[in-house]
Formats: structure tokens, C-alpha cells, sequence
């Protein structure tokens, strides 16, 4: 079964799940509209119906990309005020814009500059997504357990590290909505986001809520934009 954003439906085969995939698609302070910043792009809507295992598999056959990690939050991170953030479950590595998987179905998409010649971030931007209208406020959890931890010897942290942080490379939020859990992994082409529907479940129900852009967008090709500052 494959469903077309404009309408179109074509059955290919009978399913045991529909998988929705959206491709590539903080300091977690309140969203700031910055100057000068790109926009970040969401690749072209393709939504798709795959029969599945479990995990399913990449509707373009693709393998799960080892090199965006999703690292479990055991006390490492904090916001640009230097406070903890316990409602951040996991952080992305190897992405861009960089990922925080939050409790109550939210993520958080953040941008950073750095001014020439300087190493640390001089401007950064945050956008949140939510999944609203009845979705069940879950906190996520990890998939595929990398088979090695990292260390976290941070300023914040010291005289304290953080040692022996788990890693994964698939992060789900599961039952957002009835049958229907919501998956976080990568790809050839950078950071994936699919919804997995079981039999018998709505996928009309998904809605999800972008805060903190100026615009959102689609272009001719079909990929949803997100703007700041009109850039």
C-alpha cells in the first residue's frame, strides 16, 4: 500500500503494519528567532505502507546508519543557563540540526552559528516538535543498543563525570496514539522519523505541533521547510 501526498493510493501488497515515514525531517530555553540563520529542510514528504518486522524495515531498503547515535541523558546535559534538563531522555549525535528527545512526545531541534574565528556557538535556535490532539504524553526509549558507552567528563559535571553512558541507534516513543508509536533513526541521507502503525489503528489520528519558527512551508518538490526569520 503506498499513500501519496496528493491523494493517490496504490496497493502493492497486505501489510501487517503501516509505516509513515518522514525523512530528515537547546539549551532548552524559550525558542529564539535569531538572525542569519539557513533554514532547516525536511526532506520530501513520502508517506508509505510496508509489510514489517520488528524493527521494521527502511521503506527504501536503506540499513540503519551506526553513525547517528542516540545518546542516553544520565545527568550530562544542562541548558544555556547551566541547569539540568531531566526532561531530556536522549540527544543525537551525527545530526544536524542536532535532536533532544524530551518526555511528554516532544522533541526539540536545535541550530547553532559560530561567528568566524570563534569555536563556540554565538547564535542558536530552537524548534520544538510536539505530537498533539489526543496523543499520549510518553517519554521515549532506546533500540538497538550500541555495543560500547561514552564518558562525560564536563565542567558541570566535575568533580562528578558521567561514565558509562548507553547509546542506541533507534529511539521510539511508544503508543503516542492507539496502535501507533513514533520512531526516531538514521540513514544515507541523515535523520529519519517514521510513525509505525499496527492493525486496526488510525493514522489519521497523528497531528504534530512545530513551535518556535517564523513559517512553515512546502516546496515544489513537496519538502516541508521550516523558516526563521524568513531564511
Amino acid at each position: 500500500l503506498e499513500i501519496r501526498k496528493g491523494g493517490g493510493v496504490e496497493l502493492h501488497c497486505e501489510v501487517s503494519r503501516l509505516v509513515f515515514c518522514l525523512e530528515r525531517p537547546h539549551n532548552m530555553k524559550s525558542p529564539a528567532l535569531l538572525p542569519n540563520l539557513t533554514a532547516i529542510a525536511l526532506s520530501a514528504f513520502h508517506i508509505v505502507a510496508v509489510a514489517q518486522v520488528d524493527p521494521f524495515p527502511d521503506p527504501y531498503g536503506e540499513p540503519i546508519d551506526k553513525i547517528i547515535s542516540w545518546w542516553q541523558n544520565d545527568g550530562q546535559e544542562i541548558d544555556t543557563d547551566g541547569d539540568p534538563r531531566s526532561d531530556v531522555y536522549f540527544v543525537s549525535e551525527g545530526t544536524q540540526p542536532k535532536l533532544y528527545l524530551r518526555e511528554k512526545s516532544s522533541v526539540s531541534l536545535t541550530y547553532a552559528e559560530c561567528d568566524s574565528g570563534s569555536v563556540s556557538a554565538s547564535r542558536i535556535a530552537r524548534i520544538d516538535i510536539t505530537a498533539v490532539d489526543g496523543a499520549e504524553q510518553v517519554a521515549p526509549s532506546g533500540l538497538h543498543l550500541k555495543d560500547y558507552t561514552k564518558h562525560f567528563w564536563l565542567e558541570h559535571n566535575m568533580p562528578n563525570p558521567v561514565l558509562n553512558v548507553p547509546g542506541y541507534s533507534w529511539v521510539r516513543y511508544e503508543a503516542i496514539y492507539p496502535g501507533i508509536s513514533w520512531h526516531w533513526y538514521g540513514g544515507s541521507m541523515g535523520t529519519k522519523m517514521a510513525f509505525v502503525c499496527e492493525p486496526g489503528s488510525d493514522p489519521s489520528l497523528i497531528a504534530l505541533r512545530f513551535s518556535g519558527q517564523d513559517s512553515l512551508k512546502l516546496d515544489w518538490q513537496g519538502a516541508l521547510k521550516i523558516y526563521l526569520n524568513e531564511k
